[in-house]
């Protein structure tokens, strides 16, 4: 029983990340304008919740009980449902800040023209 539930449990998981990678783009966009210390203090804090929630989770289904023999109990599984939910996005949102703070002021990531104008190379007589 536990295994259905382990994998019903992970099936919400994947459909949760893959509607928000639908989002991308905008999350993108939105990250573009924060500020760079915003982004770098968003991004760990967001691992760190992620962290916190995932070991809370633990503490609490623990303390309920809700790991038998025979699976997870109801109220256990919602909060193991839940806490992969909160835990995918602070993740996801985690790595969108981080790569978003990496790839600022990089040539390629800016939508205008490469900085060399000059239409042939230098070294060819």
């Amino acid at each position: 029983m536990i295994w259905v539930q382990g994998f019903t449990c992970f099936a919400i998981w994947m459909a949760y990340g893959y509607f928000r990678s639908q989002y991308s783009t905008q999350l993108r966009e939105r990250l573009e304008q924060m500020p760079r210390q915003k982004k770098a203090l968003g991004g760990a804090a967001y691992m760190v919740l992620g962290a916190a929630v995932m070991f809370a989770a633990l503490v609490g289904s623990y303390a309920m009980g809700g790991f038998t023999i025979k699976g997870m109990s109801i109220p256990t599984w919602i909060l193991v449902a839940a806490s992969g939910l909160v835990f995918v996005h602070a993740q996801t949102m985690a790595m969108a800040m981080l790569v978003a703070l990496m790839l600022e002021g990089v040539v390629t990531s800016h939508k205008g023209p490469p900085s060399d104008q000059q239409g042939q190379d230098v070294a060819q007589p």
